[in-house]
This record gives structure tokens, C-alpha cells and sequence, in this order.
């Protein structure tokens, strides 16, 4: 009872947290979404203007497929991480953190209009956020929150260095904020948390490994074949890796949880079946040894109810038992589970009160077949064989 309860308390908050990150909305629209990647070799595309050329051709040749309703350019895709550099408010001390600074996001103008995504304030980036154009950028609602609270971030500046290592930082150019973007979920999908994010353009920023996403008008698996063919018809030699839906894509970022709810689940499952069976049995031959006990009790007025009362006592007071111990085990074996838990604590009452009661329940039909046959014991019959 006890090693049921354990597993039981493991195997409900996984899959608590599990259906938590599965059902957390990451601020986009997933759906009718095709996703690829492209790494440039340096060889033919080491300028950034060759760069640029080549990811804006293909943009175009995907755009003029039917069924595509438009397509952007991104350094990564939403919850497919992000880049971290230093940075610096104009006006604050530069910020750096090795490694760990807010997210940066190189992406192209028709980016939030792919995502499904509306700007907050300001503008989205254009065609003329270029090379020889002003250095702009776009902060999201929690960098804004963060930085600029009760103000608005418009018409503000920042820049981001290069280099994150002591002494080499090499600072960017001053960037002005032209928009606010939603929260899209970026970087820690198991808490659930909104990153502050900085957004460039991507004809400011040009690099050969990029993602490139589609919005579809029909099931964007029924492109993949034409993605490929309109890329090998710009470069013959160039490789697609990672191509798959967006939902595809997030469902593999929850593929740790799903696979430990999974074990848990089976695990689970087995021991709630042996700790049943364990407890019918444990009855029943306890009946079975008090058959001439009960005859006498029942010769003597016991009714029906008593007996089904002393039988059901019995194997409760040892289902109590195992519950006591599983729940004191649990509370300290489920601790371990804290780094893969999202949005639910180890200790959570809520699972731990739904386990006692899934266990109790099937501990009363465990006891309830050798109860019954207690109850059909015949007083006569046993008293004779006594």
C-alpha cells in the first residue's frame, strides 16, 4: 500500500505537470504553421548581403506558393530558445551577467504577422529597417515592464554588445524602440516564465543559421515537398533539417514530461493492481480462517452488517496503515521531482488527497468480495465442521 501510494503521488504530478506546460499558451498561434531550418555554408554565403539575398528569395518563392499566406525569417522559433548578450539602457549602467542576460531575437518584418501576433504599441519592423537604415529594435511587455514601468518604451534607446566576456565587450550601435510585442514564451518552458526579450531586424543583424515559418492556408504538412523543392531550386546543395509543424515542434519540448508521466503512469497502475490483489487476498484468507468464528458470531445474533463491518475494519485499518506510511514517503521521494515539475509543487494537497481516494476506493473493492462471502457463511454449516 505504502510503495502504491509513492508511485501513485509520482505518477499524479507529472502528468499534472505534463498537461500544465501541454496546455500553457506560448502567445503565438501554432497552428497552420510549417517550420524548417537553413545553415548557410560560409563558403558560398559569408557576406551578409549574400545572406540576405538568399533567405529573401526563398521568403518570396514560398510566399507565391498556393496555400502559403505569408513567411518570416527568425534566429529561432517560439519556446526554440533564444541568443544572450550584454546590454545597455541608455541612461543605466550596462548590464552583464554571462550568459545570462535578457534574450535577443533576430527576425524579419513579417515575424509577428506569421505568429499570428498584434504589436502593443509602436510598429512592426518594415523593409526599410535595413543595413544603411537607423538601428531600431522591438522590446516585449515584460522588457518594458522591466525597464520602463508606467512609461512607454517608445522612442526610447538601448544597445547590445557583442561579446559577453569580461573586459572584450565591444558595444552596438544605439538602437531606438519603435514597438512593444506581446509575451511569446521563449526560453523556459517548464516554468512557464515570459523572458524580456529585444527583437532586431534581421537585415540589421543578417546570419546563416536561421529558421524560416510559414502560416498556411491548408495543412502545412502538405507543403513539405514544395519547401524543399522551392530551396533546391535556389541552391541545389542546400540542406532542410528540422522541418515539421510548429505543433509538432513544441510537442517535442514536452517530451520529458510526457515520458515520465508515461512511466509513472504504468508504474503506477501496476502497483494500484498488486496492492488490490494483495489486499483481496490477505482478506479472503483471513476469512477463510475465521469461517468457524463468524458461524459462531452469527449463531450467537450477528447480523449480515456486523459481519460485513469487522471484515471491511479489518482490511481498512490496513489500508490506513499503508496510506500513512505512503504519504510521509511520498512527501519527501516526490521533492526529487521538483526540477520536472511545472507549475505544481512536490507537496501539492490537491494530488495527494486525489491518490488516498483513488487507493481507499480500490482497497474497498479489494475487501468487498471476502466480505461478501463472509456475510454467506451458514452458521450450521460452520459450527459442524468446528
Amino acid at each position: 500500500m505504502a510503495l502504491a501510494v509513492v508511485l501513485l503521488a509520482g505518477a499524479g504530478l507529472t502528468i499534472r505537470s505534463f498537461l500544465n506546460i501541454y496546455h500553457t499558451r506560448t502567445g503565438v498561434n501554432e497552428k497552420n504553421v510549417l517550420v524548417m531550418r537553413l545553415l548557410l555554408p560560409e563558403a558560398k554565403y559569408s557576406r551578409p548581403q549574400d545572406q540576405i539575398s538568399f533567405h529573401e528569395r526563398l521568403k518570396a518563392r514560398l510566399e507565391a506558393l498556393p496555400g502559403v499566406d505569408v513567411s518570416c525569417i527568425s534566429i529561432t522559433m517560439p519556446t526554440g530558445g533564444s541568443l544572450t548578450y550584454p546590454y545597455e539602457i541608455e541612461g543605466q549602467p550596462p548590464v552583464f551577467k554571462n550568459g545570462q542576460n535578457d534574450s535577443v531575437i533576430v527576425i524579419s518584418p513579417d515575424y509577428f504577422h506569421a505568429m499570428d501576433v498584434r504589436m502593443l504599441r509602436g510598429r512592426a519592423f518594415t523593409d526599410a529597417d535595413s543595413a544603411t537604415g537607423p538601428p531600431v529594435a522591438i522590446i516585449n511587455a515584460r522588457f518594458a515592464e522591466k525597464f520602463w514601468l508606467g512609461e512607454d518604451p517608445v522612442g526610447k534607446r538601448l544597445r547590445i554588445f557583442e561579446d559577453d566576456k569580461p573586459g572584450k565587450q565591444k558595444p552596438g550601435p544605439w538602437m531606438l524602440v519603435v514597438g512593444v510585442a506581446p509575451n511569446i514564451l521563449q526560453n523556459d518552458i517548464d516554468a512557464h516564465q515570459f523572458d524580456p526579450l529585444i527583437y532586431v531586424p534581421y537585415r540589421q543583424k543578417p546570419m546563416r543559421d536561421m529558421a524560416l515559418m510559414a502560416r498556411t492556408r491548408v495543412p502545412p504538412s502538405n507543403l513539405i515537398t514544395a519547401f524543399r523543392r522551392e530551396t533546391q531550386a535556389i541552391d541545389e546543395d542546400m540542406p532542410l533539417y528540422n522541418v515539421r509543424t510548429l505543433e509538432e515542434r513544441l510537442a517535442i519540448n514536452y517530451w520529458q514530461q510526457g515520458v515520465f508521466g508515461t512511466l509513472f503512469g504504468v508504474f503506477a497502475a501496476i502497483a494500484l493492481a498488486l496492492a488490490s490483489v494483495g489486499l483481496y487476498a490477505v482478506i479472503s484468507h483471513s476469512v477463510s480462517q475465521r469461517t468457524q468464528e463468524i458461524g459462531v458470531r452469527m449463531a450467537l445474533g450477528a447480523s449480515g452488517k456486523n459481519i460485513l463491518s469487522m471484515v471491511f475494519a479489518q482490511g481498512m485499518r490496513q489500508v490506513s496503515i499503508g496510506l500513512g506510511v505512503g504519504l510521509l514517503a511520498a512527501l519527501g521521494v516526490t521533492r526529487v521531482l521538483n526540477s520536472l515539475l511545472a507549475h505544481v509543487s512536490p507537496t501539492d494537497p490537491t494530488t495527494f488527497v486525489l491518490i488516498s481516494v483513488v487507493l481507499g476506493t480500490a482497497a474497498m473493492f479489494g475487501c468487498l468480495i471476502p466480505a461478501r462471502r463472509a456475510m454467506s457463511v451458514d452458521p450450521v454449516t460452520a459450527l459442524r465442521n468446528e
